[in-house]
């Protein structure tokens, strides 16, 4: 009889889909280690607005976006130490998911907005834009 209990309680927590958060905190510790399953968090044919200073990027689809993530991890200098989210909301309607967050230091505030889709029970990144607004100091 606790075997059973077991096994229902394991199906039950199995059957439980994920949050937009859990994919967004998966995303983050991702970019935090420089690790490239960051790739596996996207839909198929999602896009990202990347904010580099000198020129604005798009990538569009999965592998376009890992191999950035890629090129930005075997930078020389790439650390991850990523502030937590400030001001972190999450917004749901049916599949379909919005998170936004900041982080602010005096030299700049990086705004982030997550677009997920919920595909097979599993939220993932459909679009990612990220915008960094520089001080004036």
């Amino acid at each position: 009889m606790k075997r059973l209990a077991l096994v229902l309680l394991l199906v039950a927590c199995a059957s439980v889909p994920e949050s937009p958060r859990v994919t967004v905190d998966a995303f983050l510790a991702a970019l935090d280690t420089g690790d490239a399953v960051v790739g596996e968090l996207f839909t198929e044919d999602a896009t990202v607005f990347f904010p580099m200073n000198d020129r604005p990027l798009r990538a569009n689809g999965r592998g376009e976006i890992a191999a950035v993530f890629a090129s930005l991890f075997a930078m020389p200098g790439y650390r991850g130490g990523l502030p937590a989210p400030e001001d972190l909301r999450v917004q749901t309607s049916g599949e379909t998911a919005l998170v936004t967050f900041q982080n602010a230091n005096p030299n700049v505030t990086s705004r982030r907005t997550f677009v997920l889709r919920r595909e097979g029970g599993r939220w993932r990144i459909a679009h990612l834009h990220g915008s960094n607004i520089r001080s004036s100091n």
